[in-house]
């Protein structure tokens, strides 16, 4: 019952990484353990040698004289990150960088939005609503640009959060746009089941791409201020050890064994080239890596940073041993900066005394189950405790090692986990905000934060209780609401559709008596593009649905335009794409359901945009932000009244052909449910609200001109070929 991880990597060539462990016999020994087995003999014989510059000092790590007194320097590093009042990156400055001009009233929103952020009778909070298409995703970098915070901007999903970290790339390209989401392609947590007695372990698949996008997030965040982070729900999960997690400097005259030793320290793995015969052995997961390379009687060590594999640094030793040079990005240089490739780097420093806590705490709850009469669940802690500890003391790691974060960080109870928001640069003054928070998609959003706690604690108690893993395991956990809300002093709410959580907040952070709090700062109605919201229509539901649907977007097809179908269920989505092959209709189409995985998602969409695909059909992951020129979208079941086709969920589902000049909505129901009246009298109200817009200043609607690239299927993707796609938008924007 040993919990397993199950990870695939992404990079082309398959490798074998090594922490410390030793080589197989038939390989010969590198630079390094030759240097090492050398000094030994020196010393052995009596003419000993210093082993170079103390460079572990310079990460700041300490000798401590009992666990205890370890303990309480880790904790102390620990709460001197989170509470730290200096800052030795530079400060730079948010400046926009759009290829287009903003508009008028998106010019007004963001002006109505900052000022309600600094309103004392709001507790910096605002709301902007904005229809799908006026540009909201603009208004946040001009909001940005305007406030001149570091920016973290919270999303719903990857997908999401990948389109708009490819958007504010563009817009602020000048300054550091960074991307933070969990590194899992695929991720099922480790969970028991006590009513059927059924134990899963942990299985998961990294995309190593997605790690280093985190890490390049947290370098930005540790040595600029011009930051904007765009994030998922990851966000909120503890990171690692922020105590030590700073750059350390490298400069010639670095012994070998001490930069080896600090590499390992700092959580890089030994790489090699993987044999053709033993796969077996691979192991891939997050983190950098180095290699020992001969050049003649010198030495070089090729160093991988965390933050961009593609990068590598070359480091030069003479026949002496010493650090010659450093070739970095091809400069030769005499120093060089490295952060940790791992988030727990501070394991390896202080790795006896994490196994003395955890042994003290697995003897206590020992104790605790047997007095119960729960010698079974006892025995499945000890044994699996145990193998933990052993993997622990010979290489650093263990399967879930961040089942055990409150003893590596020296935390204590019920102390809240150590986050990426605590990663961002403190205040600039006392009293100011350390930075501002977006909330997109907060109707969807929100709900989330307060989700994830209770859903992890509910896993890991029944972990627990039943002796899968220790009681320290639950601290191993997200931030709850009021602890997120806690480190908030300024936030912006942004969605087409607020609800019941915006408001409630709302007037949770507004002074006393204020009036009206939960009321929007701002509302965008008009595009840039003047396009009207789509015209509704209600057709009968039923049977005949689909072939109705169908025929209409066979129409749509003809004349050039793509369009989309949205159904009640899976099955339905998937029967839709099948009546299409057996009908023989001139459609291609293909169903973008939850079991596509978001990078696949991604490419369908890309597809459609390009005009490779005529329609798709999906359920609610067409809701938000799907940014794409749809003149129709035919939602079946409209009348069936529940979260699905709720007036939320209508007024999304409507927005998708909002980007068109013929956008045109198509609802498919027997009778006019509530819901269904609310979306439509929104959308009416809109629709007059624009064409007064424009009959005013006798103004034309403008189709929009597409990119034929998508910026945002190449940051889930990985690779450097795709990740080059990102770059060209950027500099397109240039």
């Amino acid at each position: 019952t040993t919990t397993t991880t199950t990870t695939t990597p992404t990079t082309k060539a398959q490798r074998r990484r090594r922490s410390g462990g030793g080589k197989r016999k038939e390989e010969p020994l590198d630079a390094i353990e030759l240097e090492q087995l050398r000094r030994a003999l020196a010393r052995a014989l009596g003419g000993g040698e210093a082993d170079g510059s103390n460079l572990s000092a310079k990460w700041g790590v300490r000798e401590a004289a009992s666990d205890e007194a370890r303990r309480n320097e880790t904790r102390r590093r620990r709460e001197a990150f989170v509470a730290r009042r200096e800052f030795g990156g530079r400060a730079g400055s948010f400046e926009l960088t759009a290829p287009y001009e903003a508009t008028g009233p998106q010019r007004e929103a963001v002006e109505a939005v900052a000022a309600r952020l600094e309103a004392g009778s709001s507790g910096g909070a605002a709301l902007l609503k904005g229809a799908t298409g006026t540009g909201k995703t603009m208004c946040m970098a001009m909001l940005v640009a305007r406030r001149q915070l570091p920016t973290l901007v919270l999303a719903p999903n990857k997908v999401l959060a990948a389109q708009l970290y490819g958007e504010l790339k563009a817009l602020l390209s000048r300054n550091a746009v960074e991307f933070f989401v969990s590194y899992y392609e695929y991720y099922r947590p480790e969970s028991f089941s006590a009513n059927l007695d059924l134990y899963s372990s942990k299985r998961s698949a990294v995309n190593e791409r997605l790690d280093e996008l985190r890490h390049r997030a947290t370098s930005s965040l540790a040595t600029r201020r011009d930051v904007v982070v765009v994030a998922s729900i990851s966000c909120i999960f503890g990171l690692g050890v922020p105590g030590a997690y700073r750059p350390v400097s490298l400069a010639a005259g670095d012994d070998l064994l001490e930069v080896a030793s600090l590499l390992r320290e700092l959580g890089f793995e030994e790489e090699e080239e993987e044999d053709d015969d033993d796969e077996a052995s691979t192991e891939a997961g997050p983190g950098g890596t180095y290699r020992v390379a001969a050049a003649g009687a010198a030495t070089r060590l090729v160093v991988v940073p965390p933050d961009d594999a593609t990068a590598a640094i070359e480091l030069e030793f003479d026949a002496s041993h010493r650090l010659r040079e450093v070739v970095r990005d091809g400069r030769a240089t005499a120093e060089t900066q490295l952060f940790p490739a791992s988030h727990y780097a501070a394991l390896g420093q202080d790795r006896e005394r994490i196994c003395r806590d955890v042994m003290r705490e697995l003897d206590d709850r020992l104790r605790e189950l047997r007095a119960r009469g729960a010698a079974t669940a006892a025995d499945r802690l000890e044994s699996r405790t145990l193998a933990d500890l052993a993997s622990i003391r010979e290489t650093g790691r263990c399967p879930g090692i961040e089942n055990y974060s409150r003893h590596v960080a020296g935390a204590r109870p019920g102390e809240p986990p150590v986050t990426l928001l605590d990663y961002f640069p403190p205040a600039l003054e006392p009293g100011a905000p350390r930075f501002l928070l977006v909330v997109d998609e907060s109707h969807l959003t929100l709900g989330q934060l307060g989700a994830a706690y209770a859903g992890d604690r509910a896993r890991k108690q029944s972990l627990v209780e039943n002796g899968f893993r220790l009681p320290s395991a639950l601290d191993n956990r997200p931030l709850s609401a009021p602890e997120f809300w806690s480190e908030v002093a300024r936030v912006a709410f942004v969605s087409a559709t607020p609800g019941k959580l915006e408001a409630a907040l709302l007037r949770e952070r507004a002074a006393p008596g204020s009036p009206e709090p939960e009321r929007p700062a701002a509302e965008l109605v008009i595009r840039p593009t003047l396009i009207c919201d789509p015209e509704i229509l209600i057709r009968p539901g039923g049977a005949d649905q689909v072939d109705d649907a169908l025929a209409e977007c066979a129409r749509r097809a003809a004349a050039g335009e793509r369009s989309l179908v949205v159904a009640l269920t899976v099955a339905t989505a998937k029967n839709v794409v099948r009546r299409i092959d057996e009908a023989g209709l001139a459609l291609r189409a293909e169903a973008l359901t939850g079991d596509v995985k978001p990078n696949e998602r991604l490419e369908i969409l890309a597809r459609l945009r390009r005009g490779h695909l005529d329609t798709v059909v999906g359920v609610n992951l067409l809701r938000e932000g799907i940014d794409l020129d749809i003149s129709l979208i035919c939602i079946l079941d409209a009348d069936k009244e529940g979260f699905l086709r709720s007036d939320v969920s209508l007024v999304q589902l409507v927005g998708r052909a909002a980007r068109h000049v013929r956008g045109t909505a198509i609802l498919y129901a027997d009778r006019l449910t509530p819901s269904m009246r609310r979306a439509i009298d929104e959308t009416d109200a809109r629709r007059r609200v624009q064409r007064a817009y424009n009959d005013r200043l006798n103004l034309r609607p403008l189709p929009l001109v597409w990119s034929d690239t998508y910026a945002a299927s190449a940051v889930l993707q990985g690779g450097g070929a795709d990740h080059a796609i990102v770059e060209h938008e950027v500099a397109r924007a240039r």
